[in-house]
């Protein structure tokens, strides 16, 4: 990993500033098995939450199924309270302790939201997580 990559993965929540491609599930609870990486995607360094769901919830969202989130440098301050919620879960004090959390079990809130290019494109939007 690059230096920017590797002290972007080292950010902690007292650390994110306060500022105003996955598959889509339909909004709702999912108990999930989930994992976290920080790859750099067009050149900037992203950190993805990765889930596969565990139990069904009988709204065609079935076992095995994936998806996930993903927050660049601004997405972590927009996001604040749901990185922390993140890190708990994965008891880690920083983005790359989740990554080195390897897989926890978790139970995750989703909702969606538009793009804001596209508005038929809509986004996971991770509400809240906690471990299972």
């Amino acid at each position: 990993m690059s230096d920017k990559t590797n002290a972007f993965g080292a950010i902690g929540v007292s650390d994110i500033p306060d500022v105003p491609g996955f598959k889509v599930p339909p909004a709702g609870q999912y108990e999930v098995d989930a994992s976290c990486e920080i790859k750099e995607i067009n050149g900037a360094p992203n950190f993805i939450v990765n889930f596969e769901v565990t139990q069904p919830d009988g709204e065609g969202y079935l076992k095995g199924d994936k998806f996930g989130v993903m927050y660049g440098e601004a997405g972590l301050g927009y996001n604040k309270s749901v990185v922390s919620q993140i890190l708990t879960a994965f008891d880690a004090n920083n983005l790359a302790g989740t990554v080195e959390a390897g897989t926890v079990q978790a139970l995750v809130t989703i909702s969606h939201r538009k793009d804001k290019n596209d508005p038929e494109k809509v986004y996971c939007n991770l509400v809240k997580i906690s471990k299972v």
